[in-house]
């Protein structure tokens, strides 16, 4: 028998991990950023390193102009700058095949559906697998999930993230095996080392939720589990040990966010408070900016990206250099224009908080791979009606999980944790949407991936409801 149930829950997995890839199964491939291939071309440049280093392969000097460009990543020196190293790994090593990066989506598709039958097994432990899949299938159909683990880029693991941390700090009738709580603490190290914004929203996260398990303990006049603390501590040691680790193999240096771009200073810039600071400045500061930008920009594109952007004309000792201005005209141009820094900061936070959009996750790119291995995108048509009536689904499935969540708390029906865990979904919601939305700028996308978790969790208190009495399975 118990054979047959380790059996129906694999198969709850694979329901669950297909249903998730159903928007890039209709559009026949998976959804391509901007980004992609950039983290497709750094991941390429990174192996190579790699192997260079470990003798695996010959260094050869390159042929000619274009060569030397391409081969510039390569070598520390030569960077202008880069996206998160162990993101840009799994889309090059995922690049099967013929660098669509389809085995990428389908690890994503696992990762999400063995997260969520844990979630399921954590909270309602009673479930039985077939109700697991419903669950999953559920989830898949309305909420943004399945559409960010069609996805070529690290959002889905914003939100898996939360959902571990979740699955952490939940006390739970039985204690987490070893082999759960090994895989819960290497998704959310993953996680913190895939992005640059997940840093400061998982290092949040386990602060958060370790102030929990002291205020509880608190409370109730005894000493806080500190197998427990550690649980909730690990991931950010294993995410720190994972970027400095690949910063010094892909770089020589040791850096929590190697070769970044200055994307605060580029905010601040297009905000107001850094350009009208660097415009009274610069002929005194002597600013490394202010020589790459006579006439400073208006926008964060023209800043980074573009023909004129930083990416495309700042040299790497250059823009090492505006990464070490970039605290302090950051910081002065506040200080300057306090008042309005906070408005923006506070607008930006609200907006994003409420803009989950599906817009951004479209499948209107494929990939092109040139002869020599990188890769391009292209612009095709998609299945937009698909893309609208799933967006309605996971709008209505966002306020559905809100409604059914207010009624449990102001009817007193929350059962013992579950406040605690609804207080620890809110403080990542909010913690995503001040991290990306002040840093970086309101876009839909931010919080679409993440938005989902809501819907999740609302779906896991009904089933530890309807599954009272059952004997656990």
């Amino acid at each position: 028998m118990t054979r047959y149930r380790g059996l129906g829950w694999a198969v709850a997995l694979l329901i669950t991990a297909g249903a998730m890839l159903w928007p890039a199964g209709l559009n026949g491939r998976p959804a391509y950023f901007y980004d992609t291939a950039g983290y497709y071309a750094n991941g390429r440049a990174i192996a190579g390193v790699v192997e260079a280093r470990l003798g695996l392969v010959a260094r050869s000097p390159p042929r000619d102009g274009a060569a030397t460009a391409r081969a510039a990543p390569a070598h520390s020196g030569g960077v202008v700058a880069i996206r998160a190293v162990a993101y840009a790994v799994f889309a090059y090593v995922g690049g099967w095949p013929g660098a669509r990066m389809v085995l990428v989506i389908l690890i994503q598709a696992l990762l999400v559906a063995l997260t969520l039958l844990i979630w399921w097994r954590r909270i309602a432990p009673q479930s039985d697998w077939p109700t697991a899949a419903v669950a999953g299938v559920a989830v898949a159909v309305g909420t943004s999930a399945a559409w960010f683990t069609s996805f070529v880029m690290p959002d889905i693991f914003a939100g898996l993230a939360l959902l571990a941390f979740l699955i952490l700090a939940y006390p739970g009738e039985t204690p987490l095996s070893g082999r759960v709580s090994a895989y819960l603490l290497l998704l959310i190290g993953f996680a913190f080392a895939a992005h640059v914004s997940h840093v400061p929203l998982i290092a949040g996260l386990s602060v958060f939720a370790v102030g929990q398990v002291l205020w509880s303990a608190f409370r109730g006049r005894t000493w806080p589990r500190l197998t427990q603390i550690a649980r909730l501590v690990a991931p950010v040691g294993i995410g720190v040990a994972a970027v400095l680790a690949s910063s010094f193999i892909g770089f020589s240096e040791v850096s929590l966010a190697p070769k970044r771009l200055p994307l605060i200073l580029a905010r601040s810039i297009a905000d107001g408070p850094a350009r009208w600071y660097l415009q009274k400045h610069c002929a005194t500061e002597k600013y490394v900016i202010c020589d790459l930008f006579p006439v400073i920009p208006s926008r964060i594109e023209d800043v980074l990206f573009g023909p004129d952007g930083l990416r495309a004309r700042a040299t790497p000792d250059q823009m090492e250099a505006i990464r070490r201005e970039e605290p302090v005209i950051v910081s002065r141009a506040a200080r300057a224009y306090p008042l309005y820094q906070i408005t923006r900061a506070a607008s930006a936070f609200g907006r994003q908080l409420w803009h989950f959009d599906l817009a951004d996750t479209d499948f209107t790119r494929q990939v092109v791979r040139a002869a020599e291995g990188s890769i391009t995108l292209q612009s095709v048509t998609e299945n937009v009606g698909a893309r609208r009536v799933a967006n309605l689904a996971a709008y209505g499935g966002v306020a559905a999980a809100i409604v059914y969540l207010l009624w449990l708390g102001l009817s007193r029906r929350l059962r013992r944790g579950e406040g605690g865990l609804l207080l620890l979904a809110l403080a990542g919601l909010a913690g995503n949407a001040a991290v990306t939305g002040i840093l970086s700028g309101v876009a839909h996308r931010y919080q679409a991936r993440i938005i989902w978790v809501v819907p999740v969790v609302a779906l896991g208190f009904f089933l530890a409801r309807r599954s009272l009495g059952r004997p656990p399975e």
